[in-house]
């Protein structure tokens, strides 16, 4: 009993006998010529093969304008040395990376929320948008949801009291989402245990009154900014620094500022919410450094807030009210009415000109403000850093001269004095 199974041999050895034309040797003989292996060893029939196999995988819109590209892929991945550590390593991309924090971030809030029905920080965040997005200030719809479940998770914890979003600074390499909170009493009196700083500088009080949280990404873990000190403050007023996004980065500066730049962003924070927190007057009751609402306030019209008087600082110490000149001669702030024409929702923004991106807004129903930007002020002259101090004399030190007509004999030469043989 013999086999009909040919082999692509056969088949053409079959094709040269009987010279009638078939699909089966046509097939064979194209199949055969695609399978000639060229100088590396690789054929046109094996890279076909691959390709196809990662447009059915990838499936993308157009075939035709991505075929060469495939080709070129599937090509390099070929020529990739087999015994290399790197082909045969997965490497997680960071789409992965962020989903999967994502995730966490959205189950724990879930968790939270279930156990814990206190917090209404998210409806809060959620709702301000509306008014920011009026005002071109608002988050990015599908970040709304992600930042509400980052707050919940950040207020959760059992050292804070509140928290709300306070801004966003850019970095070189990273940017910072910022976050302020008030920590709660019993977080405050721990703290204060063996603290001998200033008054001032103490958590809970003074330039501490509010505590910040950064970080880089929407759903990572919140870090906690160091406390602000005066001596941070002051320095930070002498230099012009952009941030990197590296918490532990040495600042390069002159003069030199002692600290890194999580010092010195937690110093800028604190310059710009006093320098640019603006309400409008009576909203807010001030009492030992802390802000609240103020329940006898009465919301004037919105056209009455397009006057400057009608706000006030309420950040600083004495709340003073918003001024209208500064040092480089340019509008302190710029004041806006947002939809007019629609009372219940219309609203005024204020906008400094001296922080760019320092932004409150005021409504008959709400009021916020948010900072969005560099973190470095507005300076009309180009910033000029101070010039380092002279350099100090050279040691002062005797020259000894030999004296060549009298061998053995030397004068000594004093810098300060004659020549003394």
């Amino acid at each position: 009993m013999t086999s009909s199974f040919k082999t692509e041999e056969d088949v053409i050895k079959d094709s040269i006998n009987n010279k009638k034309p078939t699909i089966e040797r046509d097939l064979t003989i194209a199949k055969s010529l695609l399978k000639q292996k060229s100088g590396d060893g690789g054929n046109v029939y094996d890279h076909l093969t691959f390709v196809l196999s990662k447009i059915m995988d990838e499936r993308p819109k157009n075939v035709m304008d991505h075929f060469e590209e495939f080709s070129r892929v599937v090509q390099k991945e070929k020529n990739r040395n087999s015994n290399s550590l790197l082909a045969s390593t997965y490497v997680e991309p960071d789409s992965l990376k962020r989903a999967t924090s994502l995730n966490q971030c959205f189950d724990a809030f879930l968790r939270i929320s279930e156990q814990d029905q206190k917090s209404s920080r998210k409806d809060d965040f959620a709702h301000l948008q509306f008014y920011w997005s009026i005002a071109g200030y608002g988050f990015p719809q599908g970040h709304i949801f992600t930042m509400s479940c980052s707050l919940g998770l950040l207020e959760s914890r059992d050292i804070l009291r509140t928290c709300r979003y306070w801004g966003r600074i850019f970095g070189l390499k990273l940017n910072y989402y910022v976050a302020e909170a008030d920590l709660s009493e019993d977080e405050i009196q721990k703290r204060a245990v063996g603290d001998a700083g200033p008054p001032d500088e103490q958590w809970g009080s003074g330039i501490n009154q509010k505590t910040y949280f950064v970080c880089h990404c929407l759903g990572d873990d919140w870090i906690e900014l160091p406390r602000a000190t005066a001596k941070d403050i002051e320095m930070s007023q002498k230099i012009r620094k952009h941030f990197t996004g590296d918490l532990d980065a040495l600042i390069q500066s002159n003069p030199k500022f002692p600290g890194t730049e999580k010092n010195l962003l937690r110093a800028t924070i604190q310059r710009i919410t006093t320098e640019t927190y603006a309400a409008p007057v009576g909203y807010y009751e001030v009492e030992g450094g802390n802000a609240s609402i103020s329940p006898n306030y009465n919301s004037p019209d919105t056209t009455e807030l397009l006057d400057l008087s009608s706000w006030c600082q309420y950040r600083m110490t004495k709340t003073p009210s918003c001024s209208d000149s500064s040092s480089d001669s340019v509008p302190t702030w710029t004041l806006r009415h947002m939809l007019e024409h629609f009372p219940k929702t219309s609203m005024v923004v204020i906008r400094s000109n001296i922080w760019p991106g320092a932004v409150s807004f005021s409504s008959q129903l709400k009021h916020d403000s948010v900072y969005v930007g560099w973190g470095v002020k507005y300076g009309r002259k180009a910033f000029v850093p101070p010039l380092p101090l002279s350099t100090s004399n050279e040691y002062n030190f005797n020259v000894r001269t030999v004296n060549e007509e009298t061998p053995g004999a030397f004068t000594v030469k004093d810098n300060n004095s004659a020549a003394v043989e």
